[in-house]
């Protein structure tokens, strides 16, 4: 379903480069090279101070999105049981390949790795949802729906999304697993099917668009992969036993549910959609950073409503 409901759009940074909160955008950077040519070229006082205001303006509402997805995640956090709220990413660090070794050498540099990643689908206050990742399995749509299913059923096993629970709220970046039709529609379906009568997409803004919920799991299991102490693991049941030993330990995931499973196959969701999606009308799907899906009740039908930035605000239709 084309959007219905369209909110005037501010500046976006926009970029196909690789996303974290630490690296610059196209903006950011541009904006900084802005400050530092004026410098460098002695311009007047009042151009360096406009450019300086530019950068600042940038920055200001790239943490407004930020500040806006926290109150989101705080939402999960204070155990508000009407809503869900998921982050989810895909870590594919070379740390998690096998055989890991702490000490690499002449012996082992050149040896085959068995490419391992790393899916987290992260709820805040309820559940560390973990799949690795083997070398045959293909990431993209298909991949980015059968992860989000499958931490959504690990959800309901463990009673956590219950008739009361009438929103799902999904943090996303804008990898090819989450930017596409499939994933729209999907959000659709778990509104046409009232298992949710809202379904909200949100990606904070290109290059600042992971969360500390993900980004700070992928930083920490990259240095129990990484540190010292780590004796380096062969096989995959060592690396799933290692993995379990040390969030078993660790203090800031002792007391939080934490699941490892393994991903094997994604079903063709993409398949199952075809001649069901207006795949003409719908275009441009990238820009939008936030797709919302709401069950209208006066007409048994899925509104799907867009807007190009979290803080944005307008009137709903």
């Amino acid at each position: 379903s084309a959007a219905s409901d369209v909110y005037k759009r501010q500046p976006t940074p926009s970029s196909s480069l690789s996303t974290s909160p630490q690296k610059e955008c196209p903006r950011c950077q541009e904006c900084r090279l802005a400050v530092e040519d004026a410098i460098k070229k002695r311009l007047s006082a009042l151009e360096i101070k406009r450019r300086k205001f530019d950068y600042v303006e940038h920055l200001s509402w790239m943490l407004r999105q930020r500040k806006c997805m926290e109150r989101i995640v705080q939402m999960s956090i204070a155990g508000n049981k009407e809503v869900l709220v998921e982050n989810g990413d895909k870590c594919g660090d070379e740390c998690l390949f096998i055989p890991a070794d702490y000490r690499t050498n002449a012996d082992n540099v050149s040896l085959y790795k068995f490419r391992v990643a790393l899916q987290a689908n992260v709820y805040a206050g309820k559940l560390f949802h973990l799949s690795l990742l083997l070398p045959h399995l293909v990431t993209g749509a298909n991949f980015g729906i059968q992860s989000m299913l499958n931490g959504l059923v690990a959800m309901v096993k463990l009673g956590e999304v219950g008739p009361s629970c009438r929103q799902f709220l999904r943090g996303v970046d804008g990898g090819s697993e989450n930017n596409n039709l499939a994933s729209l529609a999907m959000n659709s379906m778990l509104v046409k099917v009232r298992r949710f009568d809202v379904v909200q997409q949100i990606r904070l803004p290109p290059s600042h668009s992971h969360h500390w919920l993900t980004d700070g799991l992928f930083s920490t299991i990259e240095g129990w992969m990484t540190g010292q102490g780590f004796a380096g693991c062969a096989t995959l049941p060592e690396l799933v036993e290692y993995l379990t030993k040390r969030f078993s330990q660790a203090s800031g995931y002792a007391s939080k549910r934490v699941e490892i499973n393994f991903l094997l196959v994604n079903f063709a969701y993409t398949k199952w959609f075809k001649g069901h999606v207006e795949e003409k009308q719908v275009t441009r799907i990238g820009d939008p950073l936030i797709w919302r899906h709401i069950w209208v009740p006066e007409t048994k039908t899925v509104r799907v409503q867009y807007k190009y930035a979290l803080s944005d605000e307008g009137v709903p239709m």
